[in-house]
């Protein structure tokens, strides 16, 4: 989102040459018009008897002001009408002081793979395609992991782009397109490898010296298997030296088992929220809630930015043209 800081700063032209040149052309013609208009009277000059007397009748009087204010009103007309073309020509633009607020956040949606999760992880994806098209300055990432991870595309904020893939994506899920899972099991003794599938998301994150807003969207019932490089733990700590925010989504049990404690805790020190997700499914407004809770918009340095504005100067020639021609019409009756 741009944001007016200031009024109108200044009303500019891009191509001054232009209107250098139409002014050239239009003296050109006035002073071709004028030196005819000199030949055409004194070739057609005639002496007119009683001349003094005509001009005391008080309608002739009368009658000479009119056209002598209707010639006034269209000469002017058709300056203003030229003067209005000329700045077209020209190009005018207008310039504005405006401060950049936007999101300035990158979100990396990092999701476990597992049997348990595809009907939840594909409902997610929908819901954040939906959003795509709306999150101005944010950056979205998609990865994927068992018990190993795969980007399914890295940070852009092209929004049809993110739609299109999360679309795609959420589709395959409720395929069980294979496919899509290539490279999400290596072999490696485990899955759902939580801690591991963690610290792989976040190293997804880049310009690491710029000043963003960072979150990582972990779908994951935390039923680990195996053996992971790094424990839950671990990888929250590694979010939480980073600065980035994490926030769980997760199938709600109806209990309050170990490993939703322990992705609630892991959610909460790292600065995030905890979703449990209900078997009706993930609510509409999920994906939305996620993204109200990462952050407030960043500020940006203020810039002169930089518009076309033939508008007021297109109007202003279309009026003058119309008032020179009913002038016109009026003199020449």
């Amino acid at each position: 989102m741009i944001v007016a800081l200031d009024a109108l700063v200044a009303v500019e032209v891009r191509w001054p040459a232009a209107g250098m040149l139409a002014i050239a052309v239009v003296a050109g013609v006035v002073v071709a018009a004028l030196r005819h208009h000199r030949w055409r009277s004194a070739a057609a000059g005639r002496v007119v008897a009683n001349l003094d007397l005509a001009w005391q009748s008080t309608a002739l009087r009368r009658a000479h002001r009119r056209y002598t204010s209707w010639v006034v009103v269209e000469l002017v007309a058709v300056l203003v009408g030229l003067a209005g073309a000329t700045l077209l020509a020209m190009r005018p633009v207008s310039a504005r002081v405006v401060v950049g607020s936007t999101a300035a956040r990158d979100v990396v949606l990092c999701l476990d793979v597992s049997g348990s999760m595809t009907r939840l992880d594909g409902q997610l994806l929908e819901q954040f395609a939906e959003l795509a098209g709306q999150l101005d300055g944010t950056r979205i990432a998609l990865t994927i992991w068992d018990n190993s991870a795969i980007t399914v595309f890295p940070l852009t904020d092209d929004a049809g782009f993110v739609a299109d893939q999360l679309r795609a994506t959420a589709d395959a899920f409720r395929r069980r397109d294979l496919a899509l899972f290539k490279g999400t099991y290596s072999g490696a003794d485990g899955t759902s490898l939580v801690g591991d599938g963690l610290v792989s998301c976040l190293e997804r994150f880049d310009r690491r010296d710029a000043r963003r807003a960072r979150s990582i969207v972990l779908a994951t019932d935390n039923q680990v298997a195996g053996k992971p490089q790094f424990s839950l733990a671990a990888a929250t700590a590694q979010l939480t030296a980073l600065h980035v925010r994490l926030f769980a989504v997760a199938p709600d049990t109806g209990t309050t088992t170990a490993p939703l404690a322990q992705l609630r805790a892991a959610a909460g020190n790292a600065g995030g929220s905890y979703y449990p997700v209900g078997q009706a499914g993930a609510s509409p407004g999920l994906a939305r809630q996620i993204l109200a809770d990462h952050g407030t918009p960043t500020r940006q340095p203020a810039q002169l930015a930089r518009h076309d504005a033939p508008r007021p100067w297109l109007i202003l020639a279309g009026v003058a043209w119309l008032l020179a021609g009913l002038a016109a019409l009026v003199v020449r009756r």
